[in-house]
């Protein structure tokens, strides 16, 4: 499951979430305080999600959350507070948090929203291992290559390959043209249809 931090001044509340999340499963630090939120997210190993309150003293949630998208950009950020405006809310979302909870809250609504965290993580997950696979040495039929130029090229085949957007490939002459463009015929939808090509030359 997922290593979750808690930080609220409010030690009861840190210790309500520790203990509901912990039911499910996750493994859950807490912090009462900003600075000892930002030690925590320093000194541990990273966490999946931190759950912060607002308004805190000295160092408040928004000053976490730009904290971990510094330093842990792979952490998402729940902010929790009592005391949510339209404008608040908009400027933690705008400065990378996954959402906001506004005090008094179930917990089983927390426990939602850190259940699409996970499912996003791992969606992202299986992307990153496709995209790996379709980098790896085999690459695609007729291109060969592993170097980092090539492994961008494959994942930009795999991306195109599943829009519906018009792809125009340039390059010279005998630079694999219609390679890649049999590569991304061959992943996209369409790749049970016929493939079709035509020389062409610039004016």
């Amino acid at each position: 499951m997922s290593f979750i931090l808690a930080v609220d001044n409010e030690e009861r509340m840190c210790r309500l979430i520790k203990a509901s999340l912990e039911l499910e499963g996750h493994t859950v630090e807490t912090a009462f305080s900003g600075s000892e939120a930002l030690q925590k997210i320093d000194s541990l190993q990273k966490f999946d999600i931190v759950v912060t309150d607002l308004k805190m003293n000295n160092i408040d949630g928004l000053q976490v959350l730009d904290h971990v998208c510094e330093h842990s950009p792979g952490t998402e950020v729940i902010i929790i507070t009592a005391f949510a405006t339209q404008e608040t809310a908009l400027e933690a979302m705008k400065k990378g948090a996954y959402d906001y909870l506004i005090k008094p809250f179930k917990m089983d609504e927390l426990s939602l929203r850190i259940q699409r965290i996970i499912k996003q993580k791992e969606i992202e997950n299986e992307n990153k291992l496709l995209r790996e696979k379709k980098g790896d040495s085999k690459g695609f039929p007729g291109i060969i290559g592993k170097s980092s130029k090539m492994r961008r090229i494959y994942q930009q085949i795999e991306q195109v390959s599943q829009s519906d957007t018009a792809v125009l490939i340039r390059g010279e002459s005998g630079t694999g043209k219609e390679l890649t463009a049999k590569a991304v015929h061959s992943s996209s939808k369409r790749k049970n249809g016929p493939f079709g090509s035509q020389l062409c030359s610039s004016a």
